[in-house]
């Protein structure tokens, strides 16, 4: 998890100010590039935060409005959730299956 959480935010955040630069980034009136999302499908975490504003909405009375590309949808969301846990649940059954206990 400390990929996830840590490692995986950091190397999507350079990637980001490599290719808008640092001083839009900073100012906070930016639009995130494709890239930035599709990087951020690649973590659980994004995923089920997205899942959850797209579903709820945001209840923070200070919170800011979340543009996300077309493609974010409550649906794509879950789909990509269910393929982490299908995906995880065979790799583990397959991993211990071949091991003798």
């Amino acid at each position: 998890m400390i990929f996830f959480n840590i490692l995986l935010p950091i190397i999507i955040i350079g990637i980001l100010a490599a290719s808008i630069g640092l001083d839009n980034l900073s100012n906070g009136s930016l639009e995130f590039p494709d890239l930035y999302y599709q990087l951020s499908l690649i973590s659980p975490l994004s995923v089920y935060s997205a899942l959850i504003y797209l579903v709820i909405g945001s209840q923070s009375v200070e919170s800011i409005p979340i543009s996300y590309p077309e493609y974010y949808t409550a649906g794509f969301m879950a789909l990509i959730l269910f393929i982490w846990i299908v995906t995880f649940l065979f790799l583990s059954y397959w991993r211990f299956r071949r091991k003798d206990i």
